[in-house]
Formats: C-alpha cells, sequence, structure tokens
C-alpha cells in the first residue's frame, strides 16, 4: 500500500524525481579549539536543497550534485555557522578538507546553567515540569520553553511529559509507575549527556518509533566527547544552593580505546522554598572499547543518589498569612530544619551497548538494567490531631465558616498561626512519651518505597533499501519487578506502632501480630511483575525535494499483582497472586517532508496510536487488593503536525499547527468525601475520558547585524476535555455505619466536565527577546514574557449528580440557586503573568585555558504569582461548598502554587 502511494506521488510530481546531477563534495568538520571532529552538524547545499548530517568522524557526502556556482551551509546549534562558496565542474569530486567551527559561549553557558530537576519536581502531588530544557539548543521555541516559560509549569502542547519518549543508546527509559524519563536518575551529570539527537513532534529518531510529543535520544560514548578537563562551580538560590563538578574525558586513544569520568556534588539547607533541602551526589563512568571494522563496544556505569524536601500547594487563606514561600512540612527539632516529607532515590544504572556500522548500514544491540529504591517520607498520625499546621481546623476561616461564627476567635487563631507557622517536632515527640499510650505510638515518620529491579533489552537496525531508501526496524523487551511497601523511619519517641487503619480499627496484615518497631514494614506490601514488548519497523524514502516515510509499532504487557500482606478490610482478595493481565496496542505514523525551495520547507505528519496503560494504573486500590479496572483498553491518540521552516540569511521562521485527540484515558484518585451519598475515604475511578489538544507555534529569529538579534516565540493552544468520562466510587465495608452502601462500590454517573480546560499549565505563551554578542567574546540577553489561559484542576466529584443531594434525606436539596451553583462550579481560571529576564555570558581562553561565566536572573522584579492549582474533593455538595464560601475565605478552597520570586543562577567552567 505504502510502495502504492510513493509510485502515486512520483506519478503526479514528476519534477520530484528527475535528476542528471553527478558531482560529489565531501570534507569533514571538527571543533575549532579541540580540533575533535564533530557528529550530526547540518551541512545544506544549494539553498538546502540537499541536506546532510555529519558522521561520528565528522564527514559528510554531497552527492548528486549539479556542476556551476553554489553555496554549502555548514550549521550546529552550539557553534556559529560558516558559509563556503563552492564552484564544481561535471563529475567532479570536491574535497573540501577540514572545516573548523567556532563554539558560541550562549550554548555552552545555557548548557552549564540547567537544573536538572525543576521546583515543579518539589511538591508532593505528581504535577512534573515540561523537560523541553534537554533539547533547548536545538529550536528556539524550545529553548523559551525551558528556559524562561519552566518556571510557570509551562508543558509544550499542554501534554503530560509521559508523552515524549527519552532512550539512551537506544533504549527507551522511563519510569514504570509515572511513564515519565526519570532524570534524576542522571541528575548532576549535564557533561555526560550533552551528545543528543531530537525530533520534534511526531517525528522520531532513527532507533525509535517516536511519540507524540518528540523524541529525545542521549547518545553515551565517550569517544564523542571532548577529550581533557573540566571544572564546574555553581552558585544559585533555586533549588540548590551550591554545585560542583568535576569531568575527564581521554578521548580516543590509539583509535582504540576511550574513557570518560564525572563526579557532581549539590546541596542546600533549603532552597528558595522554605524546608526544602536538597543534598545529591552524582557519578558516572565509561569505557569504549573500537574492535575494527566498524565495531564499538560500550559499557556506562552512572549512580546519582539525592534526597530533596518537599513542599506544599496552599490555600490563598495561608498564603496571606504566611507568604508564597511558605512551607507547612518543616520545622527546628534542635535547632535543625528537618522536614518531615522527603523525597529520595538510589538507583544506579548499568548500560552495555555493541554497535555494528557497514556499507549498508547499521544496527546496534543494548542491555540496560537498573535496581534501588526510590522513597517519600510522611507523617503518620493514629487517634490523634493533624500535626501539619496549616490544617483547616487551625487556620482563622474555620472559625468563620459553618453555624457558629466567631470574629474573636479567628483573630485569635490567626495570631496564635503567624506566631508559631511551623511543624512542632517537640511536640510530636511529647506526645508519644506519655503515660497513658504505654510506649503505643501516637506519630511516627514513614516511607513510601518502591524497591524495584528493571532490566531491558533492545535491539535496533538501520539498513539501505535502494538508492533512495532506509529501513529502520527494531524490538525492546523490558522486565520488571517492583515491590511497594511503607516503612516505618522514626518512632519518635514511642516504643512501638500499631499497624492498623485508624478509621475502621482493622489490621493491615491479619498474618502479623501487628506490632510494629523501627524499620519494620507496615500499611501495604504488595510486588507487581511485569513483563512489556515492543517492535517497530519504518520505510524512509527520499526524494530530490524531499522525503517521506511510513512506520508501524506493535505492542505487548503482562503484569501481575502478588500481595505480600492479607489486609482484613479484603481478608479475600488481598494476599497472594491476583490475576494475570494482558493487553495489546498497534500504532502508525506517516510523514512527508517536501522542500519548497530549500529555505522553505514543510512537514506533515498523521498518527494513529495504542498507549498501552501503565501497570499500577490497571489497578484500583492495589495497595489494599487485587481490584483491577473493568474492561481496561489502550488509550487511543490520533495527532496530526504540520510545520513549516523558513531559513534566511538573516531571518529564521518556524511555524507549527497541531491537532491531538486523546480516547478512551482512565484516572484513579484518593480522598476523603463528604458528599451527597454519605461520607468516607474513596477511590474514584473516572473512565472514558476524552482530551483535544489543538493549537499553534511560532518563533522568530532576525538578526539585525552579526552583534544584535531579537527573537519572538508565541504559542496558543486550546486543551479541554470533549466527554463527561463516568465516576464510580469504592471504599471498604467493615463499619457498615460509617459505609456508604454494604456493596464497596457505588456508580455516580457522569462527570459534567465536557467543555472544561485542562489543568496543564498555561495555554498561551509568548516571548520577546533581544540578544547581543560582542566581538570580545561575551554576550547579554533579555526576555520578557507573558503567559495566560492557565486553569486549576477540577474536583470531577463536584460535577456528578450527587452534588445536588441532601446527605441527610438522599434527596435533591429543595432550594438550589442555579446561579449560585453556576459560581460555584465556574472552572477558575489564573491570573496572567508577566516577568523579565536576564542572562550574560564571558569568555577568556589563556593559553589552552578555556574559562567561561555564566550569570542570569530570572523574575527580575520579583514577582510573585499562581503557576497552577486544584479544587479540593472534600466538600462535595451543594449546601456544603455554599456554606464554605459565605465568609470569602473558605476552609476547603483550592490550593495553589506559587512562583519564585527573582532567583539567580552563577556558572564557572574551566575547560582544560
Amino acid at each position: 500500500m505504502f510502495q502504492f502511494g510513493l509510485w502515486l506521488t512520483c506519478l503526479c510530481f514528476p519534477a520530484l524525481i528527475i535528476s542528471q546531477n553527478t558531482s560529489s563534495v565531501t570534507g569533514s568538520v571538527a571543533d575549532a579549539k579541540s580540533y575533535e571532529f564533530l557528529k550530526g552538524v547540518e551541512v545544506c547545499f544549494d539553498e538546502c536543497m540537499v541536506r546532510v548530517n555529519t558522521d561520528k568522524t565528522g564527514v559528510f557526502i554531497l552527492d548528486d550534485l549539479s556542476a556551476g556556482k553554489h553555496l554549502i551551509i555548514i550549521s550546529h546549534p552550539r557553534f556559529q555557522q560558516v558559509n563556503l562558496p563552492v564552484v564544481l565542474k561535471p563529475d567532479e569530486i570536491l574535497d573540501l578538507g577540514k572545516i573548523f567551527l567556532e563554539r558560541t559561549l550562549k550554548a555552552q553557558s545555557y548548557e552549564s546553567s540547567v537544573e536538572e530537576e525543576s521546583i515543579a519536581e518539589l511538591t508532593d502531588v505528581p504535577m512534573i515540569a515540561d523537560f523541553s530544557v534537554l533539547n533547548a539548543q536545538q529550536d528556539l521555541y524550545e529553548r523559551r520553553s525551558a528556559f524562561n516559560f519552566g518556571k510557570a509549569f509551562y508543558r509544550i502542547r499542554g501534554y503530560d511529559s509521559k508523552y515524549r519518549e527519552v532512550l539512551i543508546n537506544g533504549i527507551p527509559v522511563y519510569d514504570e509507575d509515572s511513564g515519565r524519563a526519570p532524570f534524576s536518575l542522571w541528575g548532576g551529570l549535564n557533561d555526560m549527556f550533552r551528545d543528543r539527537e531530537f525530533a520534534p513532534g511526531l517525528n522520531s529518531v532513527s532507533q525509535s518509533f517516536g511519540s507524540i510529543g518528540g523524541t529525545t535520544q542521549f547518545i553515551l560514548k565517550p569517544a564523542n566527547n571532548r577529550s581533557g578537563f573540566r571544572v564546574t562551580s555553581s552558585a544559585s538560590n533555586r533549588s540548590y544552593l551550591g554545585r560542583g563538578m568535576f569531568t575527564y574525558n581521554s578521548g580516543l586513544r590509539s583509535q582504540k580505546w576511550a574513557f570518560s569520568f564525572s563526579a557532581s556534588r549539590r546541596w542546600a539547607e533549603q532552597g528558595y522554598i522554605e524546608g526544602t533541602l536538597y543534598d545529591a551526589y552524582s557519578l558516572f563512568g565509561a569505557v569504549q572499547l573500537n574492535l575494527g571494522k566498524g565495531q564499538e563496544l560500550v559499557f556506562n556505569i552512572f549512580y546519582a543518589p539525592q534526597r530533596r524536601g518537599m513542599r506544599s500547594a496552599l490555600t490563598e487563606e495561608v498564603v496571606s498569612l504566611a507568604g508564597a514561600r511558605y512551607n507547612p512540612y518543616w520545622g527546628l527539632q534542635d535547632g535543625k530544619i528537618r522536614n518531615a516529607r522527603t523525597r529520595s532515590n538510589r538507583q544506579p544504572v548499568f548500560l552495555l551497548n555493541y554497535f555494528r556500522n557497514t556499507s549498508r548500514g547499521s544496527w546496534q544491540i543494548g542491555l540496560l538494567h537498573t535496581s534501588g529504591i526510590k522513597a517519600s517520607s510522611r507523617l503518620g498520625y493514629y487517634n490523634a490531631p493533624n500535626p501539619f499546621p496549616d490544617y483547616y481546623r487551625y487556620l482563622p476561616s474555620w472559625q468563620l465558616n459553618g453555624n457558629m461564627v466567631n470574629f474573636e476567635n479567628a483573630r485569635e487563631v490567626g495570631a496564635g498561626f503567624s506566631s508559631n507557622p511551623q511543624l512542632n517536632w517537640a511536640e510530636l515527640y511529647k506526645i508519644n512519651a506519655a503515660e497513658v499510650k504505654g510506649g503505643m505510638a501516637s506519630y511516627i515518620e514513614y516511607e513510601d518505597i518502591v524497591s524495584s529491579s528493571l532490566s531491558s533489552l533492545s535491539v535496533t537496525l538501520t539498513s539501505r533499501s535502494g538508492k533512495r531508501g532506509r529501513l529502520h526496524a527494531g524490538v525492546n523487551g523490558r522486565f520488571s519487578n517492583s515491590q511497594y511497601f511503607a516503612r516505618i523511619i522514626d518512632l519518635l519517641g514511642a516504643d512501638y506502632h500499631l499497624d492498623r487503619d485508624p478509621f475502621s480499627e482493622t489490621r493491615n496484615d491479619l498474618n502479623t501480630e501487628g506490632m510494629s518497631y523501627k524499620g519494620d514494614r507496615i500499611g501495604y506490601n504488595y510486588q507487581q511483575r511485569t513483563m512489556k514488548a515492543q517492535a517497530y519497523i519504518r520505510y524512509h524514502r527520499n526524494f530530490n525535494r524531499g522525503q517521506a516515510y511510513l512506520s508501524y509499532r506493535a505492542e505487548y504487557l503482562n503484569t501481575v499483582r502478588d500481595g505480600l500482606f492479607r489486609n482484613e478490610r479484603y481478608p479475600e482478595n488481598s494476599f497472594g497472586e491476583g490475576q494475570t493481565l494482558t493487553m495489546t496496542g498497534h500504532s502508525s505514523k506517516a510523514g512527508l517532508n517536501y522542500r519548497i525551495s530549500g529555505r522553505h520547507i514543510l512537514d506533515l505528519e498523521l498518527a494513529w496510536l495504542n498507549q498501552l496503560p501503565l501497570p499500577g494504573s490497571l489497578y484500583i486500590n492495589p495497595r489494599e487488593n487485587h481490584l483491577t479496572i473493568k474492561d481496561p483498553v489502550p488509550e487511543q491518540i490520533t495527532g496530526a503536525d504540520l510545520r513549516y521552516r523558513m531559513d534566511l540569511p538573516d531571518l529564521k521562521l518556524r511555524a507549527t499547527a497541531y491537532f491531538t485527540l486523546f480516547s478512551d484515558l482512565t484516572d484513579v484518585n484518593y480522598f476523603y468525601f463528604e458528599g451527597g451519598v454519605g461520607n468516607a475515604f474513596v477511590q474514584e475511578l473516572n473512565t472514558g475520558i476524552n482530551k483535544r489538544h489543538y493549537g499553534g507555534e511560532l518563533s522568530l529569529e532576525y538578526s539585525v547585524s552579526s552583534d544584535v538579534k531579537f527573537d519572538l516565540v508565541w504559542a496558543h493552544g486550546v486543551y479541554e476535555y470533549t466527554t463527561d468520562p463516568n465516576l464510580s466510587l469504592t471504599f471498604n465495608t467493615v463499619n457498615t455505619e460509617s459505609s456508604i452502601n454494604a456493596e464497596g462500590a457505588l456508580d455516580l454517573g457522569p462527570a459534567f466536565i465536557a467543555g472544561t480546560k485542562i489543568a496543564q499549565g498555561p495555554q498561551t505563551a509568548g516571548a520577546l527577546g533581544v540578544e547581543y554578542r560582542s566581538p570580545e567574546y561575551w554576550w547579554s540577553g533579555l526576555t520578557i514574557s507573558y503567559l495566560d489561559n492557565n486553569y486549576i484542576g477540577l474536583s470531577n466529584v463536584r460535577r456528578t449528580s450527587s452534588f445536588y443531594l441532601d446527605p441527610e434525606t438522599g434527596e435533591e436539596f429543595t432550594e438550589i440557586d442555579p446561579e449560585i451553583s453556576s459560581l460555584l462550579l465556574k472552572q477558575e481560571r489564573l491570573q496572567p503573568i508577566y516577568y523579565l529576564d536576564l542572562a550574560g555570558g564571558k569568555s577568556w581562553l589563556v593559553n589552552t585555558v578555556y574559562i567561561s561565566v555564566f550569570a542570569s536572573v530570572n523574575n527580575l522584579f520579583d514577582t510573585i504569582y499562581q503557576t497552577g492549582g486544584f479544587e479540593q474533593n472534600r466538600r462535595a455538595t451543594y449546601a456544603g461548598l455554599y456554606e464554605d464560601s459565605l465568609s470569602g475565605s473558605p476552609s476547603f478552597g483550592s490550593r495553589y502554587w506559587c512562583s519564585n520570586g527573582r532567583t539567580y543562577f552563577l556558572n564557572l567552567a574551566v575547560n582544560f
């Protein structure tokens, strides 16, 4: 079918395939400072009608060229562009020899300034920032999204970052629980992860099928790294306060061996947000052996253990009392900051690759293995008051909402909060030590742990198919075994912990006595074994004025839950192996590239994708039982991208239009619920979620002179729900008097959210920048950013028919004002955001020592703004929500994330 399409293209556009050119141009490209050859440099011939990239040895070959005068343009995002006029004779092979490129200071400075984990990762909910920072040197829009828009939780096209594929040496890498790339596993190793390939949108690199949000591949080969030493020192007031890095690359020795080593340290007692400690180390080692005849063997190992303090989303009431930098999770203990909620990981990664290049193509085999733990600590409290100072009962609004309004009490509570707004560790120890407790803990500190082992094997092949065709194929198998459990890390002065559910007074494990001590597993304990396999094939065909491709992918998933605790609330459905779940998916993509004149290029790509669900998302409450989602199906994704690229000597323009439909999505949430059908801790299951994302992106760069450049970026999208998903609740029924019903499940019908906006950051973003580059090797830049159309996340349960039920009678409220109801349920749009960023740097070459300095100031005018938020689920009836809103300061109001104010970053790097 595809071959027929290609033949039809040839018949309709014969001018595209007629060629009589016979001349060739060859040469090699190298770094002007290190003299090392450069891979991936773009070489364009004659208005870019022919375009190739240099290979790993820096060599390029342009074939089938016409005789006459022409211009060759050599460019790379990190180097200054070189234009070479040439005159070709018929049947001539012109060798340009070695061509040297000067590195731009700005590229190196930006790379050094990357903070691998954003402020979003400090939150205690799964709101992960977009990782466009990885591809920031590839495209102006990507660069602005990373360094300017990212601080406002902006996500390119509103996609979750799990839709951006990441590979290391041809092997897909992603977290088993979130589906997102686990960047923390190589945090602090910037110097080793510089070499990468990027494919935007629906496109893909040669070693993968791709995704809807683009593909990034890191290439870890010691022989590709610039030889020598590099020492880096950084200071900041963002996530960490200090950073030090040391890197050594041997370069290729005797055309056979190459070695790399890197180490770094990042630290802060607290970052910009109060109480957010940062303690991270990173180590990297690699060796490469060239076996001859195009064969390479590469071994990499890296380990980046870290521990970080979390922050909390805040209500407007708390912000007004304590400020936007307030964090309720920490308090002083013996004069030192102690955060009750920290996140840590200790997962070394081992990577072995075999590469083979031949005259017909290339293939590679990769094996990745990682094992270790991820942990998130928290406070547990049992038949005791909530210990956190921002609990709703400890705030002034609780004295103003409800039947008993007391303004005097509200003032006293507010004054008390302001005088002592932090977690009181001493009080927790005091309560645990009380004789009446008999040594049993009312408070403990424990951590939720994922202890996992993962092995992944990939084989990829690239082969020529005729003179103009290429075939790409690959298979990947992934095997994981993950254990999920809670573990006591501190009894806070008590002798033991009674492992029971505090609301139902039931045991979490019937196989034990229930008395637990430091280091014991509590609450839940299960493992999940998963096997996932995929295979893809892509046929790629070149024409004189463009290229086309067609690709297909098949996937298979097999997973099973194995309960290690027999939960008293689900004694027959929690222990041992549950049902083995299997699923398959099929996806296809097609693309066409057409070069109008070489400087004007069009790309059209279409995709029909099945996205297999994450293994854990197939279960409703895997911590307690085997219960699965009924008849799960893969996500259905349909997408289209149309891109236009213009490259003129002084003007570059990129424009993109996109349209994406997501269908058959599922979402599970956990919360305490006070609704029209009763009160309970519930698992909320939303099925049949459909979403639509569409919009456009524009970036423009104009060089006024060789020293001054202006740029403009504008992106606008519409991200919205298109259906009303079905919402159901599940809950335990041990205490029948407090259960919603005796069945343990209730279908609430549709949640009416069609037409509302998706809370994925601002849907409109714009930036205007100016940059000056001095011939004396210093530069400075200024960027003004604007972001708007940012909406908070919805409480779906409020938008079911149960919202209008009176929990006392089970009947609909008799007095419902449609206008009030509309106001209560109206989705909140956050205020527009404006800020100014400054950046600059300078470099020196002293003999053979290269020194560079980079500095940036973000949010120069110290503006505080809301970057996102969500509605709380607790109050979920018309009367309850209306009563809570009367004072203007609701006790269960929406929670928000606030931005950083003015921040800075300083970086000094020395290469020798």
